[in-house]
């Protein structure tokens, strides 16, 4: 069996067309393997892979790096992705990045969107823990329009600034603080 090898090519499916020009060496089991390298995918058909007709498609390229593990448990990697476009509830999202490390249950980086209905940077970072989301980052919102975006069905937009650090299994059981800043929120029933 192959244990330490380079992944090179193109494949072109009905779901969508891939890239990828990767090293995977799994010689020492998949809880230690280690891999590097790029992905890019174009008009890949996520709601199908996924089995979620919330989503559809997606363009982006991803590079990857020190990456180890390939089991929740054990994975590890620092990511660097550009997202052109990606559908969901309908909804085209467009020219996304995400620059960060992922280490098992843990997003650690930065997020940024620029689109006329999202546009707003996160820093910092999103942990489970015995299944409890713990935060702790800032967020930049220039604006988020979530009934354009297709996630509500009445008017409503945030702007602001905001600093979270806690956790909590829900909004009645958070634990931490909060702080925000320059808060606006535009909403209408009608």
């Amino acid at each position: 069996y192959l244990k330490d090898f380079v992944i090179f090519g193109g494949l072109k499916s009905d779901m969508g067309d891939a890239f990828m020009d990767m090293r995977l060496d799994v010689k020492d089991g998949s809880n230690l393997a280690q891999y590097s390298g790029e992905l890019s995918v174009e008009q890949f058909n996520l709601g199908d892979w996924t089995d979620n007709q919330d989503f559809g498609l997606v363009d982006f390229s991803a590079a990857i790096k020190n990456g180890k593990g390939l089991t929740l448990n054990s994975v590890y990697s620092d990511l660097y992705a550009t997202v052109e476009s990606l559908t969901f509830k309908g909804y085209e999202y467009r020219d996304f990045v995400m620059d960060a490390q992922v280490d098992k249950s843990k997003f650690n980086g930065e997020f940024s969107i620029s689109d006329e209905n999202i546009d707003f940077v996160f820093d910092g970072s999103i942990e489970m823990k015995d299944s409890i989301p713990h935060l702790d980052f800032k967020a930049n919102i220039e604006q988020i329009d979530f009934k354009k975006l297709n996630l509500v069905s009445n008017p409503l937009a945030i702007q602001g600034n905001i600093d979270i650090n806690g956790y909590g299994k829900d909004i009645n059981d958070v634990v931490g603080t909060m702080i925000a800043s320059d808060i606006r929120v535009a909403a209408n029933d009608t």
